[in-house]
């Protein structure tokens, strides 16, 4: 299903970790939906890239009737 699973602590990691995998790398925060499609092969990756513990996406603001997730 997937080789790596990885942590970054910001954002700018993140993004490093997906570049490295030239688009073989998903994100996930919950990862439900994408994880069924893995086991079911409807997607093939190498790495999952898991930003449920970089600081401040943990949210969702409501400003000026725009949502900021």
């Amino acid at each position: 299903m997937w080789q790596n699973y990885l942590l970054p602590a910001s954002v700018e990691e993140a993004l490093e970790m997906l570049a490295s995998y030239n688009g073989r790398a998903r994100l996930v925060a919950g990862g439900t939906d994408l994880i069924l499609e893995l086991r079911e092969g409807r997607q093939q990756i190498e790495a999952l890239v898991d930003v449920t513990r970089i600081p401040g996406l943990d949210g969702i603001e409501l400003d000026n009737g725009r949502i900021t997730l």
